[in-house]
């Protein structure tokens, strides 16, 4: 995980016509009269556990590539406590600093183990937006379409610009038949922990 200046992410971001825009959110980069793009919303769960696990699965909407970025946008109002749990679970428990970066940089490589361990660290990182009902945005470097993934309010926001949300929808669906079901990726990371044991 690399933390970005502005320019640094922009950089990442005009690959799948994004940017940093107003109030440090993700927005498209140029804005396509001829499409107002595509959105559903999900209200968080209130259950801890369903949280967490939810959390999991909306990570994994997010078409694969060798990055994704998380970005939080300036309408916060994290607390003392809110970011030094934030800043333990990126940094470690380190050197705390009362000012938070916005742009976090995961990189994926061949590597599905390590791949799945940067999915489900930023999946926690969602969970704690959830929680804290905090304002952040991912996106991913195989977002062509604009798929975006946005945590407000307690609600997540599922976008695109030029396709529709099937996706989304099934995801959701699958969520609520059983909200207690880890997704296979997690099961798989989970049995092959076991395993080298």
């Amino acid at each position: 995980m690399k933390v970005l200046s502005l320019d640094e992410a922009n950089l990442f971001l005009s690959g799948i016509g994004k940017k940093i825009g107003n109030w440090n959110r993700i927005e498209d980069a140029v804005i396509n009269q001829n499409s107002n793009g595509h959105w559903i919303n999900y209200q968080m769960p209130s259950d801890a556990q369903e949280l967490l696990n939810f959390a999991t699965h909306v990570v994994s909407w997010l078409p694969k590539g060798k990055w994704k970025i998380f970005q939080i946008d300036d309408s916060n109002c994290l607390d003392s406590m809110q970011i030094i749990l934030i800043q333990i679970l990126l940094f470690g428990a380190g050197k705390l600093d009362r000012n938070l970066p916005r742009t976090f940089l995961f990189e994926f490589s061949e590597d599905k183990e390590i791949n799945n361990k940067t999915e489900l660290l930023i999946a926690n990182l969602m969970h704690l937006f959830l929680l804290f009902e905090g304002h952040a945005y991912i996106v991913s470097e195989g977002g062509i379409a604009g798929q975006c993934v946005a945590v407000q309010d307690g609600f997540v926001y599922f976008s695109c610009r030029d396709k529709e949300l099937d996706g989304a929808a099934c995801l959701l669906k699958r969520f609520e038949r059983n909200r207690l079901a880890s997704p296979p990726w997690i099961m798989q990371m989970i049995n092959d922990g076991l395993e080298g044991e």
